[in-house]
């Protein structure tokens, strides 16, 4: 049980850590779409569930 309970903190760090990156790009970057943004940050996550 707390093996799980570490792993799920550790996915909800990483899934806040994208959302901030996706955040920082978005304020960033003059020409990005919100399009643009969901299909990146969609694939991030793919990414980290895929660990």
């Amino acid at each position: 049980m707390t093996n799980q309970m570490s792993e799920l903190q550790v996915k909800q760090d990483e899934f806040f850590d994208l959302l901030k990156r996706t955040y920082e790009k978005g304020t960033s970057e003059k020409d990005i779409t919100v399009e643009r943004l969901l299909e990146d940050l969609k694939m991030d996550i793919r990414r980290v569930i895929a660990k």
